[in-house]
């Protein structure tokens, strides 16, 4: 009888509540008129050639993002984080600073101030952008100084 009630117990617990993985990958369902935010988390890691990127998790939840100023400059190599509709027609392309890459200013000991390129092994990248509509795939590209792209990750929303 204990062995009834503990396989009840587990069924239940189970059945209580889908997981939070599940939730945010629903399909992109927009309700006409309404604006979208749309956050995203990476996690980088580097390799010998460029980063690997895998997705960890997004969340769309309506509001509007207030107006930014000006872009920050990005130089080679550098990440693009284009959205596509369902023809695969480009929406927009976001240019991203490489998380892996960071550059640190510090004061020597001659009291000047001297910057230093550091390569990190991992990072994470949270992306919050205003969403189209139109929606329904995002692909992250590693842009190498020629222009080249290599394709890191795609999600479809």
């Amino acid at each position: 009888m204990k062995y009834c009630y503990l396989a009840l117990f587990v069924f239940c617990l189970a059945c209580q509540r889908t997981p939070n993985s599940e939730v945010a990958s629903q399909t992109f369902n927009p309700k006409p008129g309404q604006s979208y935010v749309l956050f995203l988390n990476f996690r980088f890691y580097h390799t010998d050639k460029y980063p690997k990127a895998t997705y960890e998790n997004h969340i769309i939840a309506e509001g509007k993002l207030k107006p930014q100023s000006a872009p920050p400059t990005i130089r080679a190599p550098y990440l693009i984080l284009q959205l596509l509709n369902n023809n695969q027609e480009t929406l927009k392309e976001i240019p991203l600073t490489n998380p892996l890459i960071k550059n640190v200013e510090y004061v020597e000991d001659s009291g000047s101030l001297a910057r230093k390129t550091i390569t990190l092994e991992q990072a994470e990248l949270t992306i919050r952008l205003q969403l189209p509509n139109e929606t329904n795939q995002i692909v992250l590209w590693y842009i190498l100084g020629s222009n080249e792209r290599i394709e890191l990750n795609r999600k479809w929303l």
